[in-house]
């Protein structure tokens, strides 16, 4: 079963990639940039709609960007869906390598730590990475846009990170 936090098979994970709730116009500092009352109610509706289609799913890790907006959404986030860790990663802000993010991301996954049972990640990032990230992980290669608050939910083979995407909420607009 997809995402099953402790019982999912070994050789699964689940990736939700979300990007951040609609934020303020562009101010001198992009990392500043904070969620507009539409954004708050994005978040909100996003994780709404991900307890609703997937209660099975208890998030195991969240890596979030640094960025203002993005701590925004996932704080909003997760009030409505259960998170056990949180891990603040610049490898997820908008400029960053989707590839080298996914080789952290293997690392990690095969890492013996506290995150060696991770069965379901979710990262709240911003376009464009979001977009490039699921190219490195689809297997169709193709890449996917973002609404402002949406959540593409990918179910991956744990040794590759490579997988089909399950649904792709846009959310509300």
């Amino acid at each position: 079963m997809l995402g099953q936090s402790s019982t999912q098979n070994d050789s699964k994970v689940t990736l939700c990639i979300m990007r951040h709730g609609m934020a303020e116009n562009m101010v001198k500092n992009d990392a500043s940039r904070q969620l507009v009352s539409v954004g708050e109610e994005q978040a909100r509706d996003t994780s709404y709609w991900f307890s609703q289609h997937y209660p099975h799913i208890k998030i195991d890790l969240a890596l979030v960007s640094p960025y203002v907006r993005a701590e925004q959404t996932f704080n909003i986030v997760k009030g409505h869906i259960p998170i056990r860790h949180k891990l603040i990663s610049r490898d997820v802000t908008p400029d960053a390598s989707a590839a080298h993010f996914c080789d952290y991301l293997s690392a990690l996954l095969e890492s013996k730590s506290d995150f060696n049972e991770i069965n379901a990640i979710l990262i709240v990032s911003h376009m464009p990475f979001v977009s490039f990230l699921m190219s490195e992980v689809l297997y169709s290669k193709e890449g996917v846009l973002f609404n402002t608050g949406s959540m593409a939910v990918v179910e991956c083979d744990r040794a590759t990170l490579k997988g089909i995407l399950a649904k792709h909420y846009q959310g509300v607009l």
